[in-house]
């Protein structure tokens, strides 16, 4: 009857006592790749890439080039926490991307972000400054019949790919009869920096007006600049411009983060104690009707299942719904985030790091995946305010991989079906990046890009098992090492090792001096091991 067996491996746990521990569970996992097929497999050394250049002290790493499945092109990265998403203009070939985190709120393209590395170069700001001088408005030639007419005009800014401001305070012209032509005037010069304003638009009340509350219809554009500019009694455009308090284009605030791309093509954005949402494909513009007030400051956002979950310092609020001007909102009572990097987001849940274990919310339900592997105190020493964390797809089955710094570098892997047990990375990484195209992971080690688990070499997998209690003394004789390559296997008795031996499968006659009443076992392998088992 065997002593002690290791014949399964499903990662550490160091919250239940060793001699209670299930099957399989160990009391110790380093670098072992979980797997339903029993065996003890170390990861893969990480593969250096050639050729991209991405300085040190980056966290955050992005890869441009979505359509295009390569490992070298194009690595985007920043000192910063930042939330990257591509952007939804179906008419847009140069791969617009959107960002915050890195300052105000940005975009850039293959354009402007792949000009020289390190990469994005250049960027423009996600905004298109609303102008805030009354334009002027005279009376050139009057109508020739008619009642004059109480009409207002407003203009907005322009920028070269489309995108359009809030208005201009509201002017009055002059009593005018139908058909008369006005002069137009900009007092006011674009404001410095990159927005890329071309144009000047015009836009006028069709009705009498008294207050100046009536709709105001497109009227016609200009470049910025030109002179002579009219209202040569034209017929208005049928566009009517925004112009309510609540339905202005606003441009996104410069304080705000945790851009997120929803769905329906929409994205949130958190601003101060509020979740903003942009008007459907207009990127640019962010209503105040779109707004949301948060109970406590929002720290993070994650979208999965047409869900934005909104992450807080006491909690979380949940957002559903298919119009940013009437979603849902519902508080949640859930573990408050201590580290916005540590958010993952997967097609069916999120998770993040708290202080007391890595929570998790999904289709599923609620739960912490490391609450039954280790205490609220154990999970507290890896310091998880530290932490960021990446989905990670083995074969089919859907992973977490976090890494950390308690004084060092070091990792962790988490399978959301496998609470019992968490496997534990001897290195770390200061950023890393999951590309759904290519389904690999990518970290940078210092300044070299490295393909996660993607070279030929092996690390070394270190597992080590429960105590098994004997009724009495007991000497363990043979030691039979299941199919697998040379590995290094320990024997403890009474918690001291009495025999270490690297072993290839087989039977093996073990010394004398290994008698006790509790025995464990520890496998070191670079290779893989089905098992071993000591009588």
């Amino acid at each position: 009857m065997p002593i002690a067996a290791l014949t399964s491996f499903l990662g550490q746990n160091t919250r239940v006592d060793p001699h209670y521990l299930p099957p399989g569970v160990g009391v110790s996992s380093v670098n072992q790749k979980p797997g339903e097929s029993g065996e003890l497999r170390p990861w893969k050394n990480p593969l250096p890439i050639s050729g991209p250049v991405v300085p040190s002290g980056r966290i955050t790493l992005y890869r441009s080039g979505r359509d295009t499945p390569s490992p070298t092109a194009f690595w985007w990265s920043w000192t910063t926490h930042v939330n990257v998403t591509r952007g939804f203009e179906t008419n847009d070939t140069t791969e617009r991307t959107f960002y915050t985190g890195d300052g105000a709120p940005k975009w850039t393209n293959n354009i402007l972000g792949l000009a020289t590395t390190p990469y994005p170069t250049s960027y423009r700001l996600l905004a298109v400054p609303q102008p805030t001088v009354v334009p002027g408005v005279a009376l050139n030639v009057d109508g020739a019949t008619g009642e004059p007419r109480r009409l207002y005009y407003c203009f907005t800014w322009v920028n070269d790919i489309g995108w359009e401001s809030a208005p201009s305070p509201p002017v009055l012209a002059p009593l005018a009869k139908p058909g008369a032509i006005l002069d137009l005037t900009v007092s006011e010069t674009v404001p410095a920096g990159n927005y890329g304003v071309t144009t000047v638009r015009w836009y006028r009340t069709q009705t009498t007006s008294a207050q100046g509350d009536a709709e105001f219809f497109f009227l016609r554009d200009y470049a910025v600049g030109a002179g002579g500019m009219q209202d040569d009694a034209r017929e208005l455009g049928v566009d009517v411009l925004p112009t309510g308090p609540d339905t202005l284009r606003l441009s996104l605030p410069t304080t705000a983060y945790g851009l997120t791309y929803c769905w329906n093509q929409f994205a949130a954005a958190l601003v101060g104690k509020t979740v903003r949402f942009c008007s459907p494909t207009l990127m640019y513009a962010w209503p105040l009707s779109n707004e949301y007030e948060i109970a406590d400051t929002p720290v993070a956002a994650a979208v999965f299942a047409q869900r934005l979950l909104v992450l807080t310092t006491a909690g979380g609020e949940l957002f559903t719904g298919s119009d940013p001007e009437a979603m849902d909102q519902k508080p949640m009572a859930i573990a408050p985030i201590v580290s916005a990097r540590s958010l993952v987001s997967a097609d069916s849940f999120c998770a993040w790091a708290a202080s007391d274990g890595l929570w998790y919310y999904g289709l599923d339900g609620y739960r912490n995946l490391v609450g039954e592997a280790m205490t609220p105190a154990q999970w507290s020493a890896l310091d998880p305010s530290t932490m960021h964390c990446h989905y990670f797809e083995l074969g089919n089955r859907p992973l977490i991989i976090g890494f950390y710094n308690d004084g060092t570098l070091k990792g962790f892997v988490v399978d959301p079906q496998n609470p019992l047990g968490i496997y534990f990375l001897s290195t770390g990484y200061t950023a890393a990046y999951w590309d759904k195209l290519q389904r690999k992971l990518f970290v940078l080690d210092g300044s070299e890009l490295k393909q996660f688990d993607g070279d030929s070499t092996n690390m070394t997998v270190t597992f080590k098992g429960k105590i098994e209690r004997q009724v009495e003394e007991t000497e363990a004789e043979w030691l039979e090492m299941l199919a697998g390559g040379a590995s290094t296997i320990t024997l403890y008795a009474d918690g001291v090792n009495v025999f270490s031996q690297s072993l290839t499968t087989g039977e093996h006659r073990t010394p004398d001096g290994t008698e006790g009443r509790e025995f464990q076992l520890e496998v070191s392998t670079s290779t893989s091991t089905l098992g071993v088992v000591i009588e």
